[in-house]
């Protein structure tokens, strides 16, 4: 009887999940270096986490609604999808503004 193995499955959720807790943890790495490149002070740079994170609340409703429609394993795939196209679209903004500024 031969069964049927979850261990990719398992592996590649983990990553997945790894990556954005990566981003979420790396708001606390950046805001220092935002303090002195944008000459902010405490209470603007404490507005990078609140926004952050107010962003879950502002949108936890809308896509719970949409979850209960499409279902949670395909939520998870999309909000993975959305997050990669989301992180390319700053990459390549990131490279235009290079080429801009020293070329």
């Amino acid at each position: 009887m031969q069964t049927k193995s979850n261990n990719f499955a398992l592996v590649a959720l983990t990553a997945l999940f790894f990556v954005m807790g990566f981003i979420t943890v790396l708001n606390d790495i950046l805001i220092p270096h935002l303090k002195v490149i944008f000459e902010l002070n405490h209470f603007e740079s404490a507005l990078v986490q609140f926004c952050f994170f107010g962003a879950y609340f502002v949108t936890g409703g809308v896509f719970g609604k949409l979850l209960e429609k499409i279902g949670y394993p395909v939520g998870i795939v999309l909000g993975f999808i959305l997050t990669s196209h989301w992180l390319c679209f700053v990459f390549i903004q990131q490279l235009l503004w290079l080429h801009i500024l020293y070329f």
